[in-house]
């Protein structure tokens, strides 16, 4: 059973948000936030919060800035504030008030903003595993929460369903930490049957957000295979050649599964269940996603170093 926690929300309901123009960078200077030109030149001071701020996050779909400003108050594990692009404050929320248990959340690591309006948070509950919930900066209420292996949840493309492998067994050694898929934090939905197994790829989606595929290595006989996993727990085991473990990429496309990397890369029929070598047509949408990984890293690299040089930091770039 969650543990329902006491809330305290300030909520300041400002004037309509100026318009960010894209490419703007958004920075912490002097405990301060700052937009500036793509460059970092003509800086000009938003808020007028003089609190010590840290993790800069634009929101693309309310067009707001948000950072942490740490534990002020009875005991609690963050505090959230929200401001608009002018800098009016739109909100200043408590994550988990009045939290002295060491059990679960140790602190926030990462926020993503949700299309409704809530921030999706996580961190570590040990060195291995994470939480992960979706908070409503409004209410200060928490839903959706989430527990497994950290940096493998993946959220469906409706928004609908997360993926993830469990929790990560303590106080064992690395061949004996077999792995276990979960889907909307059901544990153990999938742990490989009568055989212990290892995770080598995945999850990913379907398309539809209906079912989830992994790279499996039985721990005892090598095998590999492609699981698909429905919303259910219902599990189809399509085996493959071992030479797929070497480089254990997978993906899920409108025209299959799309396993391997390279000249060993095949493409699966989750209908049929039918293997195909894949052809120069079934990689291209991987590269096109791994050129736009590689350009996007780029630009954050670029905006990194420009708002350093103006003695800035948490460079985020609003588009």
């Amino acid at each position: 059973m969650k543990l329902l926690l006491p809330v305290a929300v300030t909520l300041v309901f400002a004037p309509a948000a100026l318009a960010a123009a894209d490419g703007q960078l958004a920075f912490i200077r002097d405990n301060h936030v700052f937009i500036a030109d793509s460059n970092a030149a003509n800086p000009r001071q938003i808020d007028k919060d003089p609190r010590e701020k840290a993790d800069l996050h634009w929101d693309p779909f309310q067009k707001r800035i948000s950072y942490f400003v740490g534990s002020y108050h009875n005991n609690e594990l963050d505090r959230l504030v929200v401001i608009d692009f002018a800098g009016n404050q739109a909100a200043e929320a408590s994550i988990r008030p009045g939290t002295e248990s060491d059990l679960g959340l140790r602190f926030v690591e990462g926020l993503d903003w949700l299309p409704d309006g809530k921030a999706r948070l996580w961190g570590s509950i040990n060195p291995s595993n994470c939480e992960m919930f979706d908070f409503d900066v409004k209410t200060g209420q928490e839903s959706n929460w989430q527990e497994g292996e950290c940096g493998t949840f993946v959220a469906s493309p409706d928004g609908r369903h997360i993926a993830a492998l469990g929790l990560v067994q303590q106080l064992v050694s690395e061949k004996e930490r077999f792995d276990t898929v979960q889907i909307d934090n059901r544990e153990g939905l999938y742990g490989g049957g009568a055989a212990d197994i290892f995770v080598l790829a995945g999850p990913v989606w379907s398309p539809d957000s209906q079912n989830i595929a992994v790279i499996e290595k039985r721990a005892h006989s090598g095998q590999a295979a492609v699981i698909i996993l429905s919303l259910a727990g219902v599990a189809t085991r399509i085996p493959v050649s071992s030479a797929i473990l070497a480089h254990p990429a997978l993906a899920w496309r409108k025209q299959g599964i799309i396993a391997g990397s390279g000249s060993r890369s095949i493409r699966i029929d989750p209908a049929t269940r039918n293997v195909y070598p894949a052809t120069p047509v079934d990689l291209a949408e991987t590269r096109r996603l791994a050129v736009q990984r590689q350009q996007a890293d780029a630009l954050k690299t670029t905006a990194d170093a420009a708002v350093e040089r103006v003695g800035g930091k948490d460079a985020v770039i609003l588009q």
